[in-house]
């Protein structure tokens, strides 16, 4: 939100598609130089709509990052309460493993999250981070609490067993 206002602030041509239109079509004019206007304006062209590509890419997958986020938050603490109350109500296998697959649910949205911007970060950017520094810590900060539910979940289960049997 903050880096949003901040670029309405600025004008057209100081915003980042500017900017890397710009230093795209500059570069791509200068190696081709000496070459036919033709050929030049056709890899210009491709050049611009590569970086736009690129650019609406990464957006998007900050975007979707950080506008799922509340959601998966409070479906994280849904499952932790249910968790929670099944610890201390003696839930049945039945309900633990249905648990199980709630969690699953989400643990898969974020482990996805995080291996497209690592595709996209290694196949286009050499290896670059791609995501907002807001963005990175959210999905770090999800993976690291779905990883305390599935260590609780085992313990839960493993304080169960006894009692499932």
């Amino acid at each position: 939100m903050e880096y949003s206002r901040y670029m309405m602030q600025r004008s057209p041509s100081a915003r980042p598609r500017a900017r890397v239109e710009t230093q795209v079509v500059e570069a791509i004019r200068a190696a081709m130089k000496g070459q036919p206007a033709t050929r030049i304006h056709q890899a210009v062209r491709q050049g611009q709509m590569q970086a736009d590509f690129l650019i609406l890419l990464v957006s998007r997958m900050n975007s979707v990052i950080m506008d799922d986020s509340r959601c998966r938050w409070l479906q994280m603490a849904l499952l932790y309460e249910q968790l929670r109350n099944a610890a201390l109500s003696g839930a049945d296998a039945k309900a633990l493993s249905k648990w199980a697959v709630r969690l699953r649910g989400v643990v898969t949205d974020v482990c996805a999250l995080q291996a497209a911007s690592e595709l996209i970060r290694d196949r286009y950017f050499d290896g670059e981070c791609i995501l907002a520094k807001d963005a990175m810590e959210e999905l770090e900060q999800q993976a690291k609490m779905l990883q305390t539910m599935m260590h609780d979940h085992d313990h839960v289960v493993i304080i169960k067993r006894p009692s499932m049997s």
